[in-house]
């Protein structure tokens, strides 16, 4: 929240707003895990350094003269891509348990990592002049999962350390074990995302505009069909879906509950892959 002179990071805990960060600095980029550890980045003047909140105490990560960015978190741990004046590239960085350990060191830009609560990470690393290819760290060994000559992108990791990512305006998923490509078609597939049990979502341009579809580890589902771009989507770890689109009106948010009973009598629609949709409408009166 903006304070009047710069940002500040303020935490709600289901029953009170607290206010974390009280400085002359910009705080940004603030990200949450489901133990309410929170991390973020801040200006010191001169870089950006990684912040953690943690039960009521604040630790700075990070303190050197380069910058330190793309932070995320998972279950206390954090990642993040930090500038390695040595090399002159970008590295992967793990925080755990006060512990900071470089998890690359190679001779090309590694980049926007992720993690899920295991402490596995997944990033996007430029290892050639043309080719942006996806590694995975399992905690032990680095891998490059994507291995080919395409500019792969966006990757996202569940708890089980299945990876989704696009590459080409195609939708790509690691099972843990191989690599296979989901979407093979003419239009542009981008930005997936995946839950807990392994089922995706993604954005499609078929043409005309972008709409949603569905992967449940079988079959694609298209979601959405309609005149509209269907945007900003999310899907929970429980694989009910989010996202909002414009009404003929005004923009409104959409959610797709996946398995859930048919409400009687029922003003909603069915899609497909077991979902029903609900509408929350939001205008101004």
């Amino acid at each position: 929240g903006y304070d009047g002179s710069d940002y500040e990071i303020f935490f709600y805990d289901g029953s009170s707003i607290q206010q974390i960060t009280n400085n002359s600095r910009g705080d940004e980029n603030v990200k949450i895990d489901n133990n309410d550890n929170i991390v973020w980045l801040i200006r010191d003047g001169t870089d950006s350094e990684v912040m953690l909140y943690n039960g009521g105490t604040t630790t700075q990560i990070t303190n050197n003269t380069t910058d330190d960015e793309f932070a995320e978190l998972n279950n206390g741990k954090i990642v993040w891509r930090g500038y390695n004046s040595v090399s002159g590239n970008t590295d992967i960085y793990l925080y755990d348990s006060g512990v900071i350990d470089q998890i690359t060191s190679n001779s090309y830009n590694d980049d926007y990592p992720q993690i899920n609560s295991n402490g596995q990470i997944v990033w996007v690393a430029n290892d050639a002049p043309s080719s942006y290819q996806i590694y995975f760290y399992d905690g032990m060994t680095i891998q490059n999962i994507s291995n080919n000559s395409l500019n792969n992108s966006s990757p996202q990791i569940n708890d089980s350390g299945e990876i989704v990512w696009s590459a080409n305006d195609e939708i790509f998923y690691y099972d843990g074990s191989a690599t296979l490509q989901l979407t093979n078609n003419t239009f542009i597939d981008s930005t997936p995302l995946i839950d807990s049990q392994g089922n995706i979502v993604w954005g499609g341009f078929d043409g005309n505009d972008w709409e949603i579809y569905y992967f449940d580890g079988i079959s694609i589902e298209q979601l959405t069909d309609n005149i509209y771009d269907d945007l900003n989507y999310s899907i929970s770890p429980s694989g009910n879906i989010v996202w909002q689109s414009f009404d003929g009106n005004d923009d409104e948010i959409f959610l797709a509950l996946k398995n859930a009973p048919v409400p009687e009598p029922s003003t909603l629609f069915l899609l497909g892959a077991g979902f029903v949709l609900f509408t929350f409408c939001g205008r101004k009166k």
